[in-house]
């Protein structure tokens, strides 16, 4: 009698874990859909209003090293006018290629230049000395993401980015990319990372691997410190 039943509890349990799932993904998307109106609100005083650009933004994001090779989603995308192209607040969902790799979640903020390019550069920004183990790893990742960019020494350029990661096109325009006014601004804002595609400008505070993105009132901070290094690099 036992055996004459085991496919049916087979089968029940299959329908109350597929029911489960659904249950669930039904629930994320439910807190995906909360967040983005309530960063709606959030970024709203600041100029930020929702953007209609989010497939042709996200096409032209997959370009840049950072997504490299990945599933990249925006959840949400605002927009506002700088002076030296349109600035953008990111809430993103990533995740690599295979289906057993995890996903990462957060909120970026972007400038799309308009009427000039940057050089291409990635910058790390950090207050204590990273150990050499750490900084031989990013070495290597830079190699693969970023062929042919090389480390700029930042010892000479500035004391208070002693501890930091430059890597540009070439030193010379890694140099150039620090002016008084970016040194200044990054001086005053550690823990971000900044990358430079030619015609993006992309920064996000150092959260890169986390399951959830940052709450909507660290976005707020951080879209505050977003503007003034944005403000920087356009000048």
């Amino acid at each position: 009698m036992i055996a004459e039943l085991a496919p049916f509890a087979f089968l029940a349990l299959v329908v109350i874990g597929f029911g489960l799932l659904i249950r669930h993904m039904m629930g994320l998307k439910k807190q995906l859909d909360q967040r983005t109106d309530e960063l709606e609100i959030a970024v709203a005083p600041a100029g930020f209003f929702p953007s209609p650009a989010r497939d042709r933004v996200a096409a032209e994001l997959l370009e840049a090293p950072r997504f490299k090779d990945r599933r990249l989603e925006l959840t949400g995308l605002f927009a506002d006018q700088g002076p030296a192209g349109v600035r953008y607040v990111l809430d993103y969902s990533v995740r690599g290629g295979s289906s057993k790799s995890s996903t990462e979640r957060g909120t970026a903020f972007a400038v799309r230049l308009t009427d000039r390019r940057m050089p291409r550069f990635v910058f790390r920004h950090s207050t204590v000395k990273m150990p050499g183990l750490v900084v031989a790893g990013l070495d290597k990742l830079i190699n693969l993401r970023y062929p042919g960019f090389e480390r700029v020494p930042l010892e000479s350029v500035s004391p208070e980015l002693a501890d930091s990661l430059l890597y540009a096109e070439d030193r010379d325009s890694g140099v150039r990319i620090l002016s008084a006014d970016v040194i200044e601004a990054l001086s005053r804002h550690d823990g971000w990372g900044i990358e430079s595609t030619g015609r993006w400008l992309l920064a996000e505070r150092d959260t890169h691997g986390r399951a959830l993105a940052p709450d909507i009132a660290t976005v707020v901070d951080q879209l505050q410190e977003f503007r003034e290094l944005a403000a920087a690099f356009e000048l």
